[in-house]
């Protein structure tokens, strides 16, 4: 079902709402869909660091602005961190995993093939005028065995 489908509110703000703040009351200077939304767009363009999501954060302010409450600023790395480490990680992981749900309809009812490209190091003989060997792995169900948790075999053709 496509969210024009079912009408729903697809957006991150609405499905990251949802988690609790597990802060106390008064050390709330920050909302925690701030930390959460930032947090998320930061990771999705690559974000690998507290620091750097604090900095994502700084350098895409006048965006987050039109739709956070960023009257206190951007939250810093620390508190980044801190929320994070109290936040409860199955909470997180639900809110997201349905976001991404809704955004592309069921991904447990789809067949998926994640296709990835490699060409081997120093795999090529110039004396004998062999080029270097290409690899294709293909994993069929990506999705499927991430959710179940279970191993499948990956399939790997060697193209020459």
């Amino acid at each position: 079902m496509t969210p024009e489908e079912s009408n729903q509110d697809c957006s991150l703000i609405s499905f990251l709402s949802v988690i609790l703040d597990p802060r106390l009351e008064r050390r709330r200077k920050h909302p925690l869909i701030n930390v959460l939304l930032i947090s998320v767009c930061a990771a999705i363009c690559g974000a690998e660091t507290w620091t750097d999501i604090e900095d994502f954060g700084e350098a895409k302010r006048d965006w987050f602005s039109g739709f956070l409450d960023l009257s206190n600023g951007i939250p810093s790395h620390d508190t980044f961190a801190r929320v994070f480490m109290y936040l409860d990680p199955k909470d997180f992981h639900e809110a997201f995993y349905t976001w991404v749900s809704a955004v592309n309809g069921n991904l447990l009812d789809k067949d998926h093939i994640a296709i990835d490209g490699k060409t081997l190091r120093k795999s090529f003989d110039r004396a004998t005028g062999k080029s270097a060997i290409h690899m294709v792995t293909m994993r069929p169900k990506i999705m499927r065995r991430l959710q179940k948790g279970t191993i499948e075999k990956r399939l790997e053709v060697h193209v020459c």
